[in-house]
C-alpha cells in the first residue's frame, strides 16, 4: 500500500489525460495535435506547463480560436476554447443569375435577390435563365448575387444493374484476440505471431487505474473475427429492392423535395437484373452561374 501511495504521489506531478471544452467548429483533436506540437502531452510534469506564454502561442497556432485557457486539475489537463465569431458573413458576393440545371415546369418561386424572369406554370428547359443578377434603376444598372428556390415538377429516368452473383461476407465464428500495451505512447504487443485470416476488427480500450486514479497505461484490445467470401445467389425480387434501395439513396443526394414512381420495369439479364425507374418529381432546378463583368477604362 505504501509502495502505491509513494507511486501515485510521484505520477501525480505528471499530465495523463488532455480534455478540450467549449470547441464547437474546431475538432478537439487538432487543438490536441497543436498542444502535443507545442510541448504539451501526455507525461509532462505540471510544473513545466506555461499558461501565460501556451495560451497565446495555440490562438495563434490554430486558426478559429478567439481565446482560450488551461487547467490542471489532478492529472487532467483541460483546455477551454472561445472560438472566433465568423464576422466574415462574407459568403460569395459576386455577381451571378439562377438558371436551370433540368427541364422542368415551374410550380412555385421563392426568390430572396435578383430579377425573377419567369413564370408558375412555364415550362423551362436546362440552362434557360429563371433569376438575373442584373438590375436596371432606370439608367443605372447594378449586379447582385442572385438567390433563391424555384421548385418545377421535373420528369426523371433511374436506371440500375444488379448482379444476381456476389460475394458475401460470413462469419466462421473462430475468433482470435490480440492486446496492446500502450504505456506513455510507446506500445508495447503483448502477443507473438499475426493474423493470417480475412478478418473483421473490433478494438476496445481500457485505462488502469491505482486507488481510482487514472495511470498512463492502456490495454488495447483487438478481437479479430474470421470472415469467409462465398458465393450467394439473389432472386429478382432480393435484386429489385435492392435497386429501388440504391435508387432512393441517389435521390437523397439530389434537391428532389418528392418523387412519384410513374413507371416501374426490371429485366433478367440472366447475370443480372436491369431496373429502368420513372418518376414525376418536385425539385429546385437553380443552378448558379457568375455573371462575367467586361469593359474599358
Amino acid at each position: 500500500i505504501l509502495l502505491s501511495i509513494l507511486i501515485l504521489y510521484f505520477l501525480s506531478g505528471y499530465i495523463w489525460d488532455e480534455k478540450v471544452e467549449g470547441n464547437e467548429n474546431i475538432p478537439s483533436q487538432n487543438i490536441i495535435t497543436a498542444c502535443e506540437e507545442l510541448g504539451i502531452k501526455k507525461g509532462i510534469r505540471k510544473n513545466k506547463i506555461d499558461p501565460y506564454n501556451l495560451k497565446s502561442l495555440l490562438v495563434l497556432k490554430v486558426e478559429g480560436i478567439a481565446w482560450c485557457s488551461f487547467n490542471v486539475e489532478g492529472s487532467v489537463l483541460t483546455v477551454d476554447i472561445s472560438e472566433a465569431k465568423d464576422s466574415s458573413t462574407q459568403t460569395d458576393k459576386e455577381p451571378s443569375n439562377l438558371i436551370a440545371d433540368y427541364d422542368g415546369v415551374v410550380k412555385s418561386t421563392k426568390i430572396e435577390t435578383g430579377t425573377k424572369i419567369i413564370d408558375i406554370g412555364q415550362a423551362v428547359r436546362k440552362g434557360d435563365l429563371l433569376v438575373s443578377g442584373v438590375l436596371n434603376y432606370g439608367e443605372k444598372t447594378d449586379f447582385v448575387k442572385s438567390d433563391g428556390i424555384i421548385i418545377a415538377q421535373t420528369e426523371r429516368v433511374f436506371k440500375k444493374i444488379i448482379p444476381l452473383t456476389y460475394n458475401q461476407k460470413v462469419l466462421s465464428g473462430k475468433t482470435k484476440t490480440l492486446k496492446v500495451l500502450d504505456f506513455f505512447g510507446l506500445k508495447v504487443p503483448l502477443f507473438i505471431g499475426n493474423i493470417k485470416f480475412e478478418y473483421e476488427e473490433s478494438v476496445t480500450k481500457k485505462d488502469l487505474k491505482m486507488l481510482g486514479a487514472k495511470l498512463p497505461i492502456t490495454i488495447i484490445s483487438k478481437e479479430f473475427k474470421e470472415i469467409n467470401i462465398i458465393k450467394a445467389q439473389r432472386t429478382e425480387e432480393e435484386a429489385l429492392n435492392q435497386a429501388l434501395s440504391e435508387i432512393a439513396n441517389d435521390i437523397k443526394l439530389l434537391p428532389i423535395f418528392s418523387a412519384k414512381i410513374t413507371d416501374l420495369k426490371w429485366e433478367n439479364k440472366g447475370e443480372n437484373i436491369e431496373v429502368t425507374m420513372k418518376a414525376t418529381c418536385d425539385e429546385n432546378i437553380v443552378k448558379e452561374e457568375k455573371i462575367i463583368i467586361s469593359g474599358e477604362g
